[in-house]
């Protein structure tokens, strides 16, 4: 699967707002 990746080491870089609401718009609740 691909919730692997929310539990792998920060990047060197800050996600963007929009990285940011498109993984809060892919949360279960």
């Amino acid at each position: 699967g691909c919730t692997i990746d929310l539990f792998a080491p920060e990047p060197p870089r800050l996600p963007t707002e929009q990285e940011i609401d498109e993984w809060m718009a892919q949360l279960p609740f």
